[in-house]
């Protein structure tokens, strides 16, 4: 078998507890790009400046597809218009609900909390008013402790959306196209 490509979740696989990857592991990547073969990370996470160094990886893929680059190259975006999710990032607000939206890789968690109380290595964001914001959603994640926290994203969710449920209480909302295995085969045909 001809290897051509190398896919690595982050978080849980190749990532320690402690968000460092071994030397063993670098080691390894790097052995296989020697050998031609592209590595390539993919991760729910929007940004990954402070945790992955860039030199291991020749692409990537974020927020759970959203997103993929080849090097620094954008070649594959799915986002949500705001004009399709406004209603549903009201509703979570209006409901009390931890709301977070995040757009293309400025690595700002715009939300309608201080996202430092609840995720303190979140140092990058900002709280604003859902019904102002002007910008297309790469990403929603909604803090979701109860049932019927999730029956009102449900009950909100327009279409060409989807989302998931995480084992931690978090709802990830994303397009319908925002999803790994769309944007690593975008990757592996580039």
């Amino acid at each position: 078998m001809n290897v051509k490509m190398i896919v690595l979740d982050l978080d849980g696989t190749l990532l320690h507890d402690n968000k460092t990857i071994s030397n063993y592991s670098k080691s390894i990547i790097q052995r296989c790009r020697e050998k031609g073969i592209k590595l390539i990370f993919a991760t729910v996470r929007g940004t990954t400046e402070n945790i992955v160094p860039s030199e291991l990886f020749d692409g990537c893929v974020k927020k759970s597809g959203a997103t993929a680059y080849d090097g620094d190259n954008l070649i594959y975006k799915r986002v949500m218009l705001l004009d399709d999710v406004r209603d549903l990032l009201l509703a979570c607000h209006k409901a009390g609900l931890k709301t977070v939206v995040q757009n293309n890789d400025d690595g700002i968690h715009y939300s309608n909390f201080n996202v430092a109380e609840v995720w303190s290595y979140l140092t990058y964001y900002k709280i604003v008013d859902f019904a102002a914001i002007n910008f297309d959603a790469d990403k929603i994640y909604v803090i979701t402790e109860t049932v019927k926290s999730i029956n009102i994203i449900k009950s909100n969710l327009p279409k060409g959306v989807y989302m998931f449920t995480s084992r931690d209480s978090l709802t990830f909302i994303s397009h319908e196209e925002a999803v790994k295995s769309k944007a690593i085969t975008a990757l592996a045909e580039n």
